[in-house]
């Protein structure tokens, strides 16, 4: 009997708003301004047309996801939007190196600019 009503309570609506959540709207809009800067560094990335690639299959999978919850909106499907987001952490953590690694060295000038701040 617990299952049934745990159940029941993964499925019950959860009265979240229908569009795309921050979460979601914070990925589609780095995904669209690193695009652009994608573009900008083109033959200076090591594999830009796959990183590309991805930025379309994650607009692609939030879409889905965000659909699948306007027809289905319940505390599960929440579970799965926040998590697919979360989970693409993995992801954008080595695409933002892939980006830094084309800028020029500057730890120099931010270890003085901490040590100022805090006197280390």
């Amino acid at each position: 009997m617990a299952v049934a009503s745990r159940l029941q309570w993964l499925a019950a609506n959860d009265g979240m708003p229908r569009g795309l959540w921050p979460i979601e709207w914070l990925a589609v809009s780095y995904s669209g301004i690193t695009s652009l800067y994608l573009g900008v560094l083109w033959p200076q990335m090591d594999h830009p047309l796959g990183m590309l690639a991805d930025r379309a299959y994650i607009l692609a999978a939030t879409l889905l996801v965000w659909g699948i919850y306007t027809l289905w909106p319940c505390r599960w499907m929440t579970f799965v939007r926040i998590t697919a987001q979360m989970s693409l952490l993995c992801y954008w953590y080595p695409d933002t190196y892939e980006f830094n690694s084309t800028l020029p060295n500057l730890d120099h000038f931010f270890a003085r600019c901490d040590a100022f701040l805090f006197g280390c």
